[in-house]
């Protein structure tokens, strides 16, 4: 549709302001798939941004998520997203905190490609995680006796 603003009538600006906030939604949606959440154990300390790139990976794990996807996944679809040495600086931040948590979850680099998880660090993952819910739900009971 090739009009001006100025050539539209009352219904159609209504119209199409309906459209762009069922776009919107819709985009918001997608955006949302791309960025599942676990709730990780609050004992790793990793920032909101560490744990959504963990979540990433294990969403897609056992395959690679590259540079690209992994920025939409987080960033949305930004006009102006933050260099992709964020990235570096998010997968380090897992890493260390991880070492220092002690749980063996190894976030392989892909030379080229991006990061990906392997099976074994998907297992240990949603071992902790597992683990760490039971302990939530044992605290909860706790509480309501």
């Amino acid at each position: 549709m090739n009009m001006h603003a100025h050539h539209l009538s009352r219904h159609q600006v209504i119209a199409l302001l309906e459209e762009r906030d069922i776009l919107r939604e819709q985009v918001r949606q997608l955006e949302e798939l791309l960025r599942p959440t676990i709730i990780l154990p609050a004992a790793w300390r990793l920032t909101r941004r560490e744990a959504e790139t963990l979540n990433i990976l294990r969403a897609a794990a056992p395959r690679v998520v590259s540079r690209d996807y992994m920025l939409t996944a987080l960033y949305g679809l930004s006009d102006e997203p933050p260099g992709t040495n964020i990235l570096c600086v998010f997968l380090s931040g897992v890493r260390r905190k991880l070492r220092e948590a002690r749980v063996a979850i190894h976030i392989e680099t892909v030379r080229g490609s991006g990061w990906r998880l392997s099976p074994q660090s998907v297992a240990v993952l949603d071992g902790a995680v597992a683990t760490y819910r039971e302990s939530c739900a044992v605290k909860v009971d706790r509480r309501a006796a």
